[in-house]
């Protein structure tokens, strides 16, 4: 298992349930968490750390996940920094459609703790 105590991580979902709940989840593993209910406080987050992972909800009033991540894609700074959705509206089709669309992996809501901290460390894993 790869330690979350030097993570940076960005959480941006609209619902601020969800994005306490990941903050505690992920605060609770070490990780330094950065949460934003949209995308003018993704960009504080920014100005002030660069992440390890950013966590993008699809459903947000503009900008969505979908469109964060297409301007995240489109900076050659952000583009390589992996991005997990995170969706209540999950379907194989969203699933399908999201890593088409560039995200590395999606996670269903409700978030279920040890699975998710797991995903996470994968996905990183992964990449490094």
């Amino acid at each position: 298992m790869i330690p979350l105590n030097d993570w940076i991580v960005f959480v941006v979902d609209d619902e601020a349930d969800s994005r306490d709940l990941v903050h505690d989840i992920l605060e609770q593993q070490g990780a330094h968490v950065c949460c934003a209910a949209d995308a003018a406080e993704f960009e504080q987050c920014w100005a002030q750390h660069r992440p390890t992972l950013i966590l993008l909800d699809l459903a947000m009033p503009k900008p969505d996940g979908w469109d964060m991540l297409e301007q995240l894609r489109a900076t050659p700074e952000r583009a390589n920094i992996p991005v997990i959705a995170i969706t209540a509206h999950y379907s194989a089709r969203v699933e399908a459609d999201a890593i088409h669309a560039g995200f590395v992996h999606i996670i269903p809501k409700p978030i279920r703790s040890s699975q998710f901290v797991k995903t996470l460390q994968n996905v990183v894993g992964k990449r490094e």
